[in-house]
């Protein structure tokens, strides 16, 4: 058993941890089952708080201060109701998990209480609920380290019977299998000795101005939030050293000159309060500095050659694999029947046939050191519409666009046949035969001189 999941009976609402997590129906004002027993453990103050906050949506979350509970935070989270499994629970109790553990994570708890969302008047199976609650938290904290203790708290002892098997189940069952296999990499890179030569990526001299420009004349535009023509005045001060201190609960965000262009362009372009922010009743400034926080530290582990940065690339590609199934699945709750969206599903399926082609010997090397600048892109946390700060289909489509200019390009250019394409293609066979239709299509909503601008930075650096 994960040592940071515990999986007990008991009463949720007595539990020492300093936020719980409360099953509650759209309205937030309380109901039966768990959502009662909180409402009445923790006094009208709750009631009072929830009234404020317009009601939620299936499979989001919100948070209030606990009352009169011991725990300081409740986190509000309506779960699906039972349709006999074909309406998208599933998904829906899923991102009820990863909806409450980010907001746990976001206001700085280390310890969190669930109950079995969706298991009492909602109908949900506990034997169905039981494994998508565990995995959902369990991938949570495989990429975060900052929670310290996960409670899942059940009613009666058959329900910790059913968690405990499903957590054994999901233990002793084969995780996905890695993308590259144990000597992969190295085969890879001794494919790629030449870029030893060549100075990492860090983006820190792109023609930010050309970009801003570009996104905000261009057809991406029409999803994205309006340029803050103010937004110098959000920014503190530059120092003597051309600097930027921002000073934060951790401590005081050091920005170095070099990427203060990155912070006026992602306040410019994402910093107005209209438009799409990763859930609501976030600040869209704070998004923005925890953004260049991540860029930040990225940048300053930058001490090696373009091999070096690839190396390091090439050891996250499960990682970001998984982290960018969860983040299309979180987008699938609110997009499913969106044009763009739905162009977005064979994406994962781009970036393990991407990952094929790098460990195929048949493959051209010349082809595989563009396919890795991609990679740099994809994985690094430099990215010109980040999915951190815009919650919407329109953040992958630079990803989806670029993989699907390298993988059209490769055809194009005869560096890979139709007979190896067919073999390594991991995703249905109708994507493969409308290629060129599916770019287009991503080349229409972002505009050639996007897609373009970022492909000759990055292929400017091979030369």
């Amino acid at each position: 058993m994960p040592r940071r999941i515990k999986i007990i009976q008991g009463d949720i609402t007595t539990m020492k941890v300093e936020a719980i997590v409360n099953a509650a129906n759209s309205s937030l004002l309380g109901g039966g089952g768990v959502d009662g027993a909180i409402h009445k453990a923790a006094g009208p103050g709750l009631l009072q708080e929830c009234q404020a906050l317009n009601g939620c949506a299936t499979g989001d979350a919100k948070v209030t201060g606990g009352y009169d509970l011991y725990a300081r935070h409740v986190i509000h989270t309506v779960g699906p109701k039972w349709q006999g499994g074909k309406a998208g629970e599933a998904k829906l109790l899923a991102s009820c998990y990863r909806s409450c553990l980010k907001l746990a994570a976001k206001i700085g708890v280390k310890t969190v209480a669930f109950p079995a969302i969706s298991t009492g008047v909602y109908g949900y199976p506990i034997e169905e609920a039981a494994p998508i609650a565990l995995e959902a938290c369990m991938e949570f904290l495989k990429r975060n380290s900052y929670l310290d203790d996960v409670y899942l708290v059940c009613f009666d002892q058959e329900s910790v019977q059913t968690f405990q098997e499903a957590l054994k189940k999901l233990k002793s069952a084969e995780e996905d299998p890695a993308i590259f296999h144990k000597d992969a990499i190295d085969s890879i890179l001794s494919d790629l000795k030449d870029l030893d030569d060549f100075n990492h990526v860090d983006f820190s001299d792109i023609d930010l101005k050309k970009i801003d420009r570009i996104l905000s004349e261009g057809p991406a535009s029409r999803y994205l939030p309006k340029p803050l023509k103010d937004y110098k005045s959000k920014l503190p001060p530059v120092n003597e050293k051309g600097e930027l201190e921002y000073p934060s609960d951790e401590g005081t965000l050091i920005v170095p000159a070099v990427y203060v262009p990155l912070v006026e362009f992602c306040f410019h372009r994402f910093g107005s309060e209209e438009g799409w922010v990763e859930l609501p009743g976030k600040n869209i400034f704070e998004l923005i500095w925890n953004y260049i926080q991540q860029v930040v530290v990225w940048a300053f582990s930058l001490n090696k050659t373009l091999y070096g940065q690839i190396y390091d690339i090439l050891k996250e590609v499960d990682s970001y694999l998984k982290t960018m199934k969860d983040d299309l699945l979180q987008l699938e709750a609110r997009y499913a029947n969106d044009p763009l969206y739905k162009e977005l599903k064979n994406l994962p399926d781009l970036f393990v046939y991407v990952c094929r082609l790098l460990e195929n010997k048949g493959v051209p090397n010349t082809y595989k050191a563009e396919l890795v600048l991609a990679f740099i892109y994809l994985i690094s946390p430099i990215d010109f519409i980040p999915e951190g700060i815009i919650a919407h289909p329109i953040a992958f489509c630079d990803d989806m666009a670029l993989i699907l200019y390298l993988v059209k390009r490769g055809m194009d250019e005869g560096y890979v046949n139709e007979k190896i394409m067919h073999r390594l293609w991991p995703g249905p066979e109708d994507f493969i035969s409308n290629l060129n239709e599916h770019y287009q299509r991503m080349e229409n909503h972002l505009g050639k001189e996007f897609i373009d601008s970022i492909w000759d930075y990055l292929s400017a650096k091979l030369k």
